[in-house]
């Protein structure tokens, strides 16, 4: 029995013959390329299929490590402001004391 590979594209369809029926059935193909969140890259086709989302595993550590230091630049920038506002809201209170009209 011989074999015969078909590679399709996007926009073609599959036209598979029913057992014992003279109607074909079409089928669409829809294969969802995943891009790597590092490089924006296409993830392997067999990596995809683990729900990967980086074409590797360095580009996985990489985007980890990336998002570690943006979130503690960004935690401190808020420790920086709650600071800030802290000390402007004990300012006011030092200024206006209780029972002061």
């Amino acid at each position: 029995m011989k074999s015969h590979a078909h590679v399709l594209s996007a926009d073609q369809v599959l036209s598979i013959p029913s057992c014992g029926v003279q109607q074909e059935r079409k089928v669409r193909i829809v294969v969802r390329t995943r891009l790597c969140r590092h490089c924006k890259r296409r993830v392997p086709f067999f990596r995809s299929l683990f729900k990967a989302v980086f074409c590797n595993r360095t580009h996985e550590r990489e985007y980890v490590q990336n998002m570690e230091t943006l979130a503690l630049e960004r935690l401190s920038i808020a420790a920086e402001r709650l600071k800030l506002a802290m000390r402007q809201s004990m300012g006011k209170a030092l200024a206006d004391p209780p029972g002061a009209v």
